[in-house]
C-alpha cells in the first residue's frame, strides 16, 4: 500500500482582514510505504519504518516516531516506542491528559512565535482527532471516507489554516455561536438555540480534569488552546473559561467539525496504534486513509502529536448540541464552510501608514483599500481531488478563482487605535472587482504647541480591520479575522501608526499652611498621571515640615505621596483653570509637656481652601502666561498658600 499526500493550492476562512495579508506557501509532501513480500523494508520520512512479510507487517518507530501498543495483522505485528520525539520535553505527558493537552497547545503556539511553518503541527492535530488531511491523490479515499460518513480534510485547508495563524485570524466565540445557530444548532432536545452562557456551562464541566476519556478531548483541547494564547497575550477583558473569547483556527475547526457531525450519531470506529487487532480485509487503503489517524499527519511532529493527544471530533459535544444532519450532511457542510471561508483572501492596505493627530499641518487621514477574492481553482484545475469535490459536494457550491463582488464589508480598528479616530467614507459592500475602501481621519491634537516636544510624543500603533460577510451559505455569523490579538506594530504588512502628544508636564514650588496651632511648609512637585478629554490630572509628591504650637513632633517631616493630593487643569478654558487639595500625613509622635510622648500623626496642607463641592479645594486661573498656579484661601483656622510654576 502506498500514501502519498501532497500540498496544492491555498484555501482560506472567511474574511476578516487587517493591513497587508497572506503569506506565501510552501509545498510540502510526505510518503509512507509498505509493501508486501518476504523481508521488505523501506524507509518514511514520517519516522516510520515498515517491515512486511507475507505473514505478519510490522510497524517500528524511526527517528522521531512515536508508536505505542501492538497492531496485528495476519498474525503478530509489533509497534514500539522510540525515544527521539522532536518538541515535547522528555518525559511525554500520559496521552490526553491535561497536561499532554497543555503541552501540545505550548508547542503549537510556540512554533507560531517562532515563525515556524505551523502545518506540521494543524496536520498532526486534526490526524490526532481522526481527520487527516487528504492531498491531491487521494480522491479514492476520500470516496473511502465519504462513504462511511467520516470527516473529510484537504490538504489545502492546512495550509490557509496556517496562513490565518499568522495573520492573527481569529473569529469570536459569538460570531461562531451566531453561525452554529443559522446552521440549525440547537441545545439538545430543546428548541433553544446555542448561548454563550449555555456553550460555557457545557465546556466547564472539562477543567480541572487530570486525565480525559474518549469524546472528552476536542472539548478539552479547545480551552487548553484559549487558556495558552491569553497567558501569552492577557486580553482586556479576560474570560476564565475561554481565555479571550476568540477562536484560533484550530479552535474554530474543529469546533466546526465537532458541532457538524452533533446530530450524526456515533462514526465508526477508527484504528489507532493502541492494541487494536485488524482483520486481514483491513490491511488496505481504506486503514491508511481512514483508519489510522496516528500514521499520517504531520510527519515527525505529528507522531508526537499522535503520542499526546487521541480521540474524534465527535464524542460529548453531541450530548450537548443538537444539529439536523446526518453523517454524510455532516461532512459534506463541514468541509464545505472550511473550504469557502478559507479560500477567500481579504487583503487590507492603508495609506499612507504613518498619520498625526489633526493639527492643520502633518497628514492626518488614511485611505484603507480592500480586496476580496477567491483563491482557489476548482473549476479549471482538473486534479482528481478537485473533480472528486465537484462530483461529490453536490451542495457545496465553491466559487470560481477570482474577484468576489457584492459582499458586505464591516470596518473597524483595533483597540490600540480605537481613541485615536474614526471612518468618514466606507464601503458597504465589495464592487463587481472585489474592491472597497473607507477613509479614517485621527482626532484633533489638543497638546498646545509649545509643549509638542519629542519628549512628550507618543505613538499608537494596531490596525484598520475589515470584516467580508456572507461568505459561507449557511454559516453567515462566521468571518475571517485578521488582527493582532494585542497591538504590537506587527500586524499584517502594513500597520498603521498615529503620532501624538501628551502634557508630560511637571510643576514645582511651595504650599503653606498657618494656624495658630499649626505651621507647615512642603516642597511640592506636580506630576501628570493622565489627560482627559484635555484636562490634565496631576499627583503630587515631595516633603513636608510641620510645627506644633507648644508641643514637639518626631519627625517633624514626612514624605508626600501620590495620594496625598490632586490637581485638574482644565485646558477648554482660555485661559486655562485648576482645582484641587492636597494634605500630607505621616506617622510621628507627639509630646506636649508635661504629658507623656504619644502615637499622632503629623500633617501638613499645602493645597486647598474653601472652594469645589465639600469646600476644601483651592481653586483659580493660570497666570503668567499659562506658566503659574498662585494663590491663597481659607482652611478652618488657617490659611493655605501655594504657588507652583511649569517646569521647562
Amino acid at each position: 500500500m502506498k500514501l502519498q499526500r501532497l500540498m496544492v493550492q491555498p484555501f482560506a476562512f472567511i474574511g476578516i482582514a487587517v493591513l497587508g495579508m497572506g503569506l506565501p506557501m510552501r509545498a510540502w509532501a510526505h510518503t509512507c510505504t509498505a509493501d508486501q513480500g518476504s523481508g521488505d523494508r523501506v524507509g518514511s520520512p514520517l519516522g516510520l519504518d515498515f517491515a512486511s512479510s507475507t505473514s505478519a507487517l510490522t510497524l517500528s518507530g524511526g527517528t522521531g516516531a512515536s508508536v505505542n501498543g501492538t497492531v496485528t495483522v495476519q498474525g503478530t505485528t509489533t509497534g514500539r516506542r522510540r525515544a527521539v520525539q522532536p518538541g515535547l520535553p522528555p518525559g511525554t505527558p500520559v496521552r490526553n491528559s491535561a497536561q499532554a493537552l497543555e503541552t501540545v497547545a505550548k508547542i503549537t503556539y510556540d512554533a507560531l512565535a517562532a515563525k515556524e511553518d505551523l502545518k506540521p503541527y494543524i496536520d498532526g492535530i486534526m490526524t490526532a482527532f481522526g481527520v487527516p488531511p487528504l492531498g491531491e491523490a487521494d480522491a479514492s479515499w476520500a470516496g473511502i471516507r465519504y462513504g462511511d460518513g467520516l470527516p473529510l480534510m484537504f490538504i489545502p485547508q492546512v495550509a490557509e489554516m496556517a496562513d490565518a495563524f499568522n495573520d492573527g485570524g481569529f473569529v469570536s466565540l459569538d460570531s461562531f455561536i451566531a453561525a452554529a445557530n443559522d446552521r440549525g444548532a440547537k441545545q439538545k432536545a430543546t428548541n433553544n438555540p446555542l448561548t454563550r452562557e449555555y456553550l460555557s456551562q457545557v465546556f466547564a464541566a472539562y477543567t480541572g480534569k487530570v486525565q480525559y476519556g474518549p469524546g472528552q478531548v476536542l472539548p478539552a483541547f479547545v480551552l487548553a488552546l484559549g487558556r495558552e494564547r491569553a497567558r501569552r497575550s492577557p486580553p482586556r477583558n479576560p474570560d476564565a473559561l475561554w481565555g479571550d473569547g476568540l477562536l484560533d483556527p484550530l479552535q474554530l475547526t474543529l469546533l466546526l467539525y465537532s458541532v457538524s457531525y452533533a446530530g450524526a450519531g456515533p462514526l465508526p470506529p477508527q484504528l489507532t496504534m493502541t492494541g487494536q487487532d485488524m482483520s486481514s480485509s483491513s490491511v488496505n487503503d481504506r486503514i491508511t486513509a481512514s483508519r489510522i489517524p496516528g500514521i499520517a499527519g504531520g510527519g515527525p511532529i505529528g507522531a508526537v502529536i499522535a503520542d499526546a493527544v487521541q480521540d474524534q471530533v465527535t464524542g460529548e459535544v453531541q450530548d450537548a448540541v443538537g444539529i439536523p444532519l446526518d453523517k454524510k450532511e455532516a461532512a459534506q457542510v463541514s468541509v464545505c464552510a472550511s473550504l469557502q471561508l478559507y479560500g477567500h483572501k481579504l487583503k487590507v492596505k492603508a495609506t499612507p501608514n504613518l498619520i498625526y493627530h489633526k493639527d492643520g499641518e502633518k497628514p492626518s487621514s488614511t485611505r484603507a483599500d480592500a480586496t476580496l477574492t477567491f483563491e482557489d481553482d476548482y473549476w479549471d484545475n482538473y486534479a482528481p481531488i478537485d473533480r472528486w469535490m465537484l462530483e461529490n459536494l453536490g451542495n457545496c457550491k465553491l466559487p470560481r478563482r477570482g474577484s468576489v463582488g457584492g459582499k458586505p464589508l464591516e470596518w473597524s480598528v483595533s483597540d490600540g487605535l480605537a481613541a485615536h479616530g474614526n471612518y468618514d467614507v466606507k464601503s458597504s459592500q465589495t464592487d463587481d472587482d472585489g474592491h472597497g475602501f473607507a477613509t479614517w481621519r485621527t482626532v484633533d491634537e489638543t497638546t498646545p504647541k509649545a509643549l509638542r516636544t519629542f519628549s512628550n510624543q507618543r505613538d499608537a500603533v494596531g490596525a484598520l480591520i475589515v470584516r467580508a460577510g456572507s461568505l459561507v451559505p449557511g454559516w453567515s455569523g462566521l468571518e475571517r479575522v485578521v488582527g493582532a490579538l494585542k497591538d504590537t506594530g506587527n500586524t499584517g504588512d502594513s500597520p498603521l501608526t498615529v503620532i501624538y502628544y501628551i502634557r508630560a508636564e511637571s510643576w514645582t514650588g511651595t504650599g503653606s499652611f498657618s494656624s495658630p496651632s499649626l505651621s507647615a511648609t512642603s516642597q511640592v512637585t506636580w506630576t501628570v498621571e493622565h489627560v482627559d478629554n484635555n484636562v490634565a490630572i496631576l499627583r503630587p509628591g515631595g516633603t513636608t515640615n510641620a510645627a506644633i504650637a507648644g508641643c514637639s513632633l518626631s519627625p517633624s517631616s514626612g514624605t508626600i505621596i501620590a495620594s496625598h493630593g490632586v490637581l485638574f487643569i482644565d485646558y477648554n478654558a482660555d485661559p486655562p483653570t485648576y482645582h484641587g487639595s492636597g494634605v500630607s500625613m505621616w506617622p510621628a509622635t507627639l509630646t506636649c509637656p508635661p504629658g507623656q510622648p504619644l502615637s499622632a500623626a503629623g500633617y501638613g496642607p499645602f493645597f486647598g481652601g474653601s472652594k469645589g463641592t465639600l469646600g476644601v479645594e483651592a481653586q483659580g486661573t493660570l497666570s503668567n502666561g499659562g506658566t503659574m498656579i498662585e494663590g491663597s484661601d481659607t482652611a478652618g483656622e488657617g490659611t493655605i498658600t501655594w504657588k507652583f510654576t511649569r517646569d521647562q
